[in-house]
């Protein structure tokens, strides 16, 4: 989430970069607009992680 830490990768998994600006140090006005775009892209991910088609993958049993 913008650390600039190097994150393993791994085949088949979803990454996501948000580059936010850091709230840290700055006024109480300056810190909803911060709270309410990670809001957002929370809520735009759910959205997208719910639209998805299942995969079609059989089950060994």
């Amino acid at each position: 989430m913008g650390c600039g830490d190097a994150c393993p990768y791994h085949l088949g998994k979803r990454y996501e970069d948000w580059k936010l600006e850091d709230p840290a140090g700055k006024g109480v006005a300056e810190v909803p607009p911060v709270r309410d775009e990670i809001r957002t892209r929370i809520e735009e991910l759910i959205g997208s992680l719910l639209s998805r088609e299942p995969l079609d993958i059989p089950v060994q049993g």
